[in-house]
Formats: structure tokens, C-alpha cells, sequence
């Protein structure tokens, strides 16, 4: 449960670094920014509603690779290796704000593709709509389990999606204000990632049996 998290603490941290420091884009809420998109796209404000639009393409890119890397590598700690690198190609030289959201959506899109469950609960790490919404009704599960649900089941589902949530708002807290005491604020998601996709590596490996 520890994983989920450590990645809801990271998507929080990016989405909120990202909004602020580049032009109020989200690099993970891709349901604020469809909303956003439609609604510069209503006004005429194609400006901005490109800058929505080439976003929510680039998390579609990240997420299809995620995909495709654990279809064929068969590895969940590989796409959290390739988020890591693509928020460090952040700190190449580059022009404009739109190249960087690009390179933050991209990693949002790999990272919600990573880790989907947690124990038999399913989990996703960069969205809360429907995080709020399994909270609810765990809760709800917990104080009148069904048959079909049974009383452990709904707990672990409202503990996961409790602890998504959470974990999620403190992380926008500190990626906004790592904008301001921070040099280079993403070299905390990165090196959260790599400590995490190693984690994952070591504790994936066949154990060697007792002689």
C-alpha cells in the first residue's frame, strides 16, 4: 500500500509544480484539462487550447507506452525507470513552457499505467475522482458489507483510497512550494521513482532456494 502512496505523493507533487510554474496546465488531471481545452477551444482561445490539447496527447503517449512496456517486458517497475528519465530530460535546455508540460504529461501517462492495484484493491495513483468516489463506498461497504463485498474487502478499500487521496493533496502542497525553495524541484520525484522502481526490481527477483 506503501507504493500507491509514495506515486499519488509524486502525481500530486508534479501536477501541482506543473499548474503553477507552467502556465496553470495540468500535467495529471487530465479531466481539468479536457474541461479546459473544451472551454478555451468555446471561446475562441485556440492559444490555449492548444496548450490542453498537445498535453492530453502527450499523457495518452505516456500511458500507451506503459502499456506496451509491460506487455512486453513484463516488468511494472520499468515504466516508474522511464517516468524518472523523462522528468530529467526536463532540465535539458528548452524552449518555452509547452516542451516541459509535454515532458510532464508524457510521465503522468507512464506512471498511471504502472501500478493499478494495491493487494486485491484496485488502485490508481494520478486520479482522484474516482478515488473519492471507491472511498465512499468502502466506506459505506465497511458499515453495511455486503455479501458480495465482505467486510475485509471494504476496509482495504477504503484505507487505500483514503490514503490516495491524502497522499495526492500533500503532494500538490509540496510541489508548489518546492517552486519557491527549491532550485531544481523535480529532483525530488525523480530520485522518490528510482528508489521505488529499484525497490520493485529487488523484491520482484526469484529468492534462490534453501540447499
Amino acid at each position: 500500500m506503501w507504493r500507491v502512496g509514495l506515486l499519488c505523493v509524486v502525481a500530486g507533487y508534479v501536477d501541482g509544480f506543473g499548474y503553477f510554474a507552467l502556465g496553470h496546465v495540468f500535467a495529471a488531471n487530465m479531466t481539468g484539462n479536457t474541461v479546459l481545452f473544451a472551454a478555451a477551444a468555446g471561446q475562441g482561445d485556440w492559444e490555449r487550447a492548444t496548450r490542453y490539447g498537445v498535453t492530453l496527447g502527450a499523457f495518452i503517449v505516456g500511458s500507451l507506452a506503459a502499456a506496451v512496456l509491460k506487455r512486453i517486458l513484463r516488468r511494472h517497475f520499468m515504466p516508474l525507470f522511464m517516468e524518472a528519465a523523462v522528468l530529467a530530460l526536463t532540465y535539458l535546455p528548452l524552449a518555452g513552457e509547452l516542451p516541459a508540460l509535454v515532458l510532464l504529461a508524457i510521465a503522468m501517462g507512464l506512471q498511471g499505467a504502472a501500478i493499478t492495484r494495491s493487494g486485491a484493491v484496485s488502485a490508481q495513483t494520478i486520479v482522484l475522482t474516482s478515488t473519492i468516489i471507491r472511498f465512499t463506498e468502502g466506506a459505506i461497504d465497511w458499515v453495511f458489507p455486503r455479501e458480495e463485498t465482505g467486510e475485509n474487502t471494504a476496509a482495504a478499500t477504503t484505507r487505500v483510497s483514503a490514503l490516495a487521496w491524502t497522499a495526492y493533496a500533500f503532494g500538490a502542497g509540496i510541489g508548489v512550494a518546492a517552486i519557491k525553495v527549491m532550485r531544481n524541484p523535480l529532483i525530488a520525484p525523480i530520485l522518490a521513482l528510482l528508489l521505488l522502481a529499484i525497490e520493485m526490481m529487488v523484491a520482484g527477483r526469484p529468492r534462490p532456494r534453501a540447499a
